[in-house]
């Protein structure tokens, strides 16, 4: 600013100069020439008002870590400006399975949104501060028999849960699976649940083995052997070799039908699939054929005894040959005995009746 006046003896001129370090103090020079020997100088200063200057202030935005993502917002403003700041991502990937995440702001300004404003009042400073966080993937072998539970971003150093899963899985029929045993970054650990510190990058994994079911049937006798078993590992099953059905007949195991042929009533098999075998008998009566053979040959044998006896017998009652000049006394023609006398007994005699008819002597 400048200004100007005459004088009767001098011309007078001022001007207003300030303080780079100091907007808020200014003064005017004036100065006066008379047609003196020497020139006269005078000057004073006095402070302005807020109107006369205005001021500015530097907003910085920064992040944490550093330089992790850019951030809008940072520059010069006037006194009194109310400034806005914002994030350029919330996500920003690190590295395989890592990457910083937004959190807060701190600084001059306070909040978890993605976006901000400050007034300017004095130097301002915000702070966009990004936490580390690490990938957890869980899985399950084999693939699809169950959910993976746990999996997901977690910060770092944070402690996660991972599981529970199902001890057993049913498959398709006579298939199922049994759980074994998790792993972290494939060296197995105990417990189900299981914990893991997310101090990096990590992957669990639920291992489980696949068993099969071996079906043992028999119309007859006792089996042996039937139940689940692990994929790859030998089973034996068996049947009792014959079993009494009635008296002299028996049933006697023949071959294995099914799943599997065999005629040998003990087997061992290799279990990579689910096996269905049933036992075929067939019917064994030589005990009851030799009984009625026995029995017709003694019946045999004894009506031939009987035969001879009763042949023996007739032949003994034949009369014998008569030798030459002797007779053969036959019961016919043997003597007889004299009987011995019998004395009489005398008898009373009856009384005649008074109807008897008289004798034709009378």
């Amino acid at each position: 600013m400048s200004n100007s006046s005459n004088a009767s003896s001098a011309t007078q001129y001022s001007w207003y100069h300030c303080y780079p370090w100091d907007p808020y103090w200014c003064y005017p020079y004036y100065w006066s020439y008379y047609y003196w020997p020497y020139p006269y100088y005078y000057g004073y200063y006095y402070p302005t008002t807020a109107a006369d200057t205005v001021r500015t202030f530097d907003l910085e935005v920064e992040t944490n870590p550093p330089e992790v993502a850019p951030v809008r917002g940072a520059g010069t403003y006037n006194q009194g400006v109310v400034a806005s700041f914002s994030l350029t991502s919330m996500t920003v990937p690190f590295g395989a399975n890592e990457r910083y995440v937004f959190s807060h702001w701190s600084g001059d300004f306070s909040g978890d949104a993605p976006s901000g404003s400050i007034t300017i009042d004095s130097e301002k400073t915000v702070v966009a501060n990004y936490q580390l966080e690490n990938y957890l993937e869980v899985s399950v072998d084999p693939p699809g028999i169950a959910a993976p539970v746990g999996g997901g971003w977690y910060r770092s150093d944070e402690s996660v849960t991972v599981g529970a899963v199902p001890p057993v899985v049913l498959g398709v029929e006579g298939i199922r699976y049994v759980f074994e045993h998790w792993t972290i970054d494939a060296v197995p650990v105990s417990g189900n649940p299981v914990q893991v510190t997310m101090n990096g990058p990590h992957t669990a994994e639920a291992r489980y083995k696949a068993q099969y079911l071996l079906t043992v049937s028999s119309e007859y006798g006792i089996v042996d052997g039937g139940g689940w078993y692990d994929a790859g590992s030998s089973a034996t099953f068996s049947v009792t070799t014959q079993v009494d059905t009635s008296y002299g007949v028996k049933q006697v195991f023949d071959r294995w039908t099914g799943d599997y042929q065999s005629t040998s009533p003990v087997v061992t098999v290799t279990m990579d699939s689910p096996l269905t075998v049933r036992a075929a008998w067939r019917t064994d009566s030589t005990i009851l054929y030799e009984t009625i053979g026995i029995a017709v040959g003694g019946a045999f044998l004894l009506g031939t005894g009987l035969t001879v006896i009763a042949i023996t017998r007739r032949q003994q009652t034949k009369p014998m040959p008569q030798a030459q000049g002797r007779p053969v006394l036959t019961p016919e023609t043997a003597p007889k005995k004299p009987r011995s006398p019998r004395s009489r007994k005398r008898t009373k005699p009856q009384p005649k009746s008074d109807h008897e008819e008289a004798s034709p002597q009378a």
